[in-house]
């Protein structure tokens, strides 16, 4: 299991609530997936017969 980047005493509200908010950052920087619009859009073509549409990236 990997390490926590941040460890808290469980007292610091002020701490967590930063670090909550840097993490929350750091998940909308980074683009690993895909939206739920670009998946709905592709699996409607895939679903109305458009069996060769590209899927999202």
């Amino acid at each position: 299991m990997t390490e926590p980047a941040l460890k808290l005493d469980g007292n610091d509200a002020k701490a967590e609530t930063q670090a909550l908010a840097k993490a929350v950052a750091d998940a909308r920087a980074e683009r690993n997936g895909v939206s739920h619009e670009e998946m709905r859009d592709w699996l409607l073509k895939v679903a109305s017969g458009d069996f060769k549409a590209e899927p999202p990236k």
